[in-house]
């Protein structure tokens, strides 16, 4: 039986992209006519992530960053408490780098700028201004961990 009696669903050649390695060239055109495939190369992207063929690097890494900075952006006009940051950071910020995580091992260097931008927002007063004005020193040093903890609440 073929795949799509069974199940229902068939290919749509305009979204299907045939991605052959060079040792394979001579084939190539053969594939490409009988699949009727657009040929793809790398890097592509599949679900939000690229799809490479070698190691992530930093580059590979900004969608994320320009990612969580669109949605801190998409916030800024929003009066926030400090408790509605935390809350927004655990649960539409932090979900993005999971995301990204469960499918790359992500660099020191891409986690120190999520948490960067992590900071920066929470920390940042409803008026406009620093909350280290408001709060002095306690801010300094605060670690994400701590975040998490005080953003975790009992029903």
């Amino acid at each position: 039986m073929i795949f799509a009696d069974l199940s229902g669903l068939h290919v749509n050649p305009q979204k299907s992209h045939l991605i052959l390695s060079r040792s394979a060239s001579d084939v190539r055109d053969t594939l490409l006519t009988l699949l009727d495939f657009r040929e793809g190369f790398f890097p592509l992207r599949y679900l939000g992530l690229p799809l490479l063929a070698s190691r992530l690097t930093i580059a590979d890494c900004r969608p994320i960053l320009l990612k969580i900075d669109s949605r801190i952006k998409g916030w800024d006009g929003i009066m926030l408490s400090f408790a509605g940051r935390v809350q927004l950071i655990k649960s539409v910020l932090v979900a993005l780098q999971v995301y990204w995580a469960m499918t790359f091992i992500l660099s020191k260097t891409i986690i120190r700028e999520i948490e960067k931008r992590l900071r920066s927002f929470l920390w940042k007063s409803p008026n406009g201004g620093d909350m280290q004005k408001f709060h002095g020193n306690r801010c300094v040093g605060l670690s994400m961990k701590a975040v998490w903890a005080y953003g975790t609440f009992m029903p």
